[in-house]
């Protein structure tokens, strides 16, 4: 007959033991099962924060433990959240199916006289306020556009002194 503190001891191992064996990181095969488009949709560990995109097949593989939360995501797809089961963990294969999204507009309205010349239906168009690289977090320049053009050779009568840059930009229709 085991002494009680045989007992406890063996009680803490197998709890460390299996807590040791469900707290660590395990590579699941994951599969997207819908029969269309299923490359390039995302699959977001978002426990660990790890990513990984599907292939042309929508096989992926992705490290997790039991519990985690996986976010599977696509343009197409309404996004689908994945708790790690124990059987998912155990089997290391996750298989998910995705519901399709329908992006639509509520209303599009077109002008009554477009002409179908871009030029001129762009220019036609009327709007509140010219779209500035400000309003769209992009860095642009704000003065007034000017450029010097070079000419091709120098004004110091040194024929043989060309710059190659201005040949080209003058030969490519640049000025």
């Amino acid at each position: 007959m085991p002494q009680p503190k045989n007992k406890l001891f063996f009680i803490v191992l197998f709890f460390f033991m299996v807590g040791t064996v469900f707290s660590q990181n395990k590579v699941l095969k994951g599969q997207i099962t819908n029969t269309t488009d299923v490359e390039g949709i995302h699959v977001i560990n978002q426990s660990s924060e790890e990513s990984v995109v599907t292939n042309e097949k929508g096989d992926f593989t992705i490290s997790a433990k039991l519990n985690d939360t996986i976010l599977v995501s696509s343009i197409m797809y309404i996004p689908k959240r994945v708790i790690v089961s124990e059987t998912s963990y155990l089997q290391g294969e996750l298989i998910v199916r995705l519901n399709e999204m329908v992006n639509e507009l509520a209303e599009v309205r077109l002008g009554t006289s477009l002409t179908g010349n871009l030029a001129v239906d762009a220019r036609n168009i009327k709007t509140e306020k010219m779209l500035q690289f400000d309003d769209v977090g992009i860095p642009g320049f704000k003065g007034k556009p000017e450029e010097k053009i070079d000419r091709l050779v120098p004004s110091l009568g040194l024929s043989s002194a060309v710059d190659l840059e201005v040949m080209y930009k003058h030969l490519s229709g640049y000025y």
